[in-house]
């Protein structure tokens, strides 16, 4: 009997970690992330964007392309360009 709490309690927290990751990647922006957006709409460059928004100048042109494949950044940009007309 201990032992099958034991493991359904496992598989729940397993799943509420899940969930949390899930939530830490696909929701949740930093606040370096939404400076990163509001540069990208005015430059469109990802590195300029990237050092702009408080990132170093040594990984900015990683962390610049990183940015734009993230799925929660991804989508606010494509909305925020939606807004005014304009495409990715």
């Amino acid at each position: 009997l201990r032992k099958t709490i034991i493991e359904k309690l496992m598989g729940i927290i397993k799943y509420y970690t899940y969930l949390y990751g899930y939530y830490r990647r696909y929701v949740k922006m930093t606040n370096k992330q939404k400076t990163f957006i509001n540069r990208y709409y005015i430059h469109r460059n990802a590195t300029r964007s990237a050092i702009e928004a408080g990132y170093s100048e040594r990984t900015a042109k990683q962390l610049g392309y990183s940015l734009l494949q993230k799925p929660n950044v991804r989508k606010a940009l494509t909305e925020k360009l939606k807004a005014v007309g304009q495409e990715l």
